[in-house]
């Protein structure tokens, strides 16, 4: 058998040649990470340790100095479909992965911060015709909460299983999101099949666990839900998709009461197919979200209120779409994506870009062809992460934006 971790070994570059800005203002590229086989997902904690998921079976640990610490390998069984992973990590420097391969899917593994690994959740098999989509976060007290198809499951901060809720019909009810309030209830939002048509499905869990309430919104042509996030005043808010009267997927936010009752919504009007990837609320409760525009890239802002403020799209000749966001304290948010400039894959740029609260673009950084789908502010730093065509590999990009 060949030596993967010799063969893959990741190395960190100070000084990267990215491409020159447009703009007056030019972000520093002071770090970058690389690997030689694909992206699955990244992480960065409070110490600004980096975490790379270039695979369902490896994680790697680099400090903020880009040294890598450490790398793990955890073999999968052969998969009658490609096993990813996600990850995340706990306030106490602790690593965790979740898996979808068909053997293992929901396998658990906790990770402290030598490395050491424990295996909170073996997993097990799923249907081929369900949906595969699994994710995992933290609370506040560092529990951790895994949710996927027909389940969700809270452990505490030593790996052991609390609790675990499950439901299911034929599609295997996928949830998309979760998100907590300031008593430690969850809120669980994903999708049922109902004939045709997937509905909108919110769920209360005590921190118990216990079911407080299910409510199902079957509004017609909705296709998925998207994203989640709790306001300040604890309404819910809802990024999803459907499939609009012209026939073309748009996107759609739905604000509810902290007890599921509908309190307004708003389609994005961009007059055409948008489909948004990503969505996130700042501190005044505006709402942001990034995707694609027909074949651009485009970000908008909506209010409070979910009226729509602005829309920025941009056309790189080809197509283009965001793949993630994050929004700082001032209100600018920053989108990873990809800027295609031609059919060919490698003519596809793996791009980062800010904008100020009023949608006036601030900077835009465009590196080796591929894909920028995850991104992440932390300590005033900018890191933004995902996968190059050729050759085939992980990238993440750290900065220092110099626009702040």
């Amino acid at each position: 058998m060949k030596n993967l971790l010799k063969k893959h070994l990741l190395t960190a570059v100070v000084g990267s040649l990215a491409s020159p800005c447009l703009f007056a203002i030019t972000p520093t590229n002071e770090l970058e990470y690389r690997d030689q086989s694909g992206f699955n997902d990244a992480a960065v904690d409070s110490q600004s340790n980096v975490f790379i998921a270039r695979s369902a079976e490896y994680l790697t640990k680099f400090n903020a100095n880009g040294v890598q610490l450490w790398q793990r390998h955890n073999p999968l069984s052969a998969s009658w479909f490609g096993g990813g992973s996600r990850i995340t990590v706990d306030s106490l420097g602790n690593a965790y992965s979740v898996v979808t391969s068909s053997y293992e899917y929901g396998r658990v593994t906790k990770f402290d911060s030598e490395g050491n690994t424990t295996l909170l959740n073996p997993g097990g098999g799923i249907s081929y015709f369900w949906d595969h989509g699994i994710n995992l976060k933290t609370d506040s007290a560092d529990n951790l909460y895994v949710f996927g198809t027909g389940y969700l499951e809270k452990y505490d901060v030593n790996g052991n299983k609390l609790w675990q809720s499950g439901f299911s019909n034929k599609w295997g009810a996928p949830t998309r999101d979760i998100e907590f309030d300031a008593q430690g209830n969850v809120y669980v939002l994903g999708k049922r099949d109902a004939s045709s048509w997937h509905n909108i499905v919110l769920s209360k869990y005590s921190p118990s666990g216990q079911l407080l309430w299910m409510k199902s919104f079957p509004i017609t042509g909705f296709g998925d839900a998207i994203g989640l996030e709790i306001d300040s005043s604890g309404a819910l808010v809802v990024a999803a998709g459907r499939y609009g009267p012209n026939g073309y997927w748009i996107s759609t936010l739905i604000k509810y009461s902290d007890s599921g009752n509908l309190i307004t919504s708003n389609d994005l009007d961009l007059g055409s197919y948008s489909r948004a990837n990503a969505f996130e609320l700042d501190a005044q409760d505006n709402a942001f979200l990034t995707g694609a525009f027909g074949d651009d890239l485009f970000v908008a802002k909506l209010d409070t209120n979910l009226t729509q403020q602005w829309v920025q799209t941009r056309d790189y000749n080809w197509s283009d779409a965001g793949y993630d966001l994050e929004v700082d304290d001032k209100g600018n948010v920053y989108v990873s994506g990809n800027a295609s400039t031609g059919y060919h894959r490698s003519n596809t740029a793996f791009i980062t870009l800010k904008f100020n609260s009023l949608g006036d673009e601030q900077w835009v950084s465009r590196n080796d062809g591929g894909i920028a789908s995850w991104i992440k502010l932390q300590g005033g730093k900018v890191y933004t992460a995902g996968q190059t065509i050729y050759p085939h590999s992980s990238l993440m990009i750290r900065f220092n934006d110099m626009s702040n």
